[in-house]
């Protein structure tokens, strides 16, 4: 790896990350790339597992998470989709078994589970449903 060629991705402007980013496992695998804007996350973040698979992407706004984001198994099989409102899950979550399958699905309430949520066995048969209710804005 060319830790030079690094560097000159990784902008400090008077202390502060901003510009495109990168950072590096130490086998030389990419950890993660994104955008800084006055040393806050902004915009498109990956993070990527030791092995060069996809560990999650999410948007950012101002440091927090705020828009899709997905969690990937070490595989890179998708474990979880959704939305984020200021760092919390917020709207439509699906997650998956590691064969692919459907494993849950449900509605979040600023982090808490509301409504009608489905689980699902390994071979995409219903198995339980759950209704949440009374979830509060913390």
């Amino acid at each position: 790896m060319n830790k030079k060629k690094v560097e000159q991705k990784n902008r400090v402007i008077n202390g502060l990350k901003h510009g495109y980013w990168e950072d590096y496992w130490h086998n030389g695998q990419l950890l993660c790339k994104g955008h800084y804007h006055n040393d806050k996350r902004h915009g498109l973040w990956e993070y990527y597992h030791s092995n060069g698979q996809l560990r999650f992407k999410c948007h950012y706004r101002n440091g927090k998470e705020h828009g899709c984001g997905e969690h990937c198994y070490y595989s890179g099989q998708l474990m979880c989709k959704g939305h984020f409102l200021n760092r919390k899950r917020h709207g439509l979550w699906e997650y998956y078994h590691d064969n692919g399958q459907l494993a849950s699905k449900g509605h979040y309430y600023y982090k808490q589970k509301q409504g009608l949520w489905k689980y699902y066995n390994e071979y995409g048969e219903l198995k339980l449903q759950e209704f949440y209710c009374e979830a509060t804005h913390e």
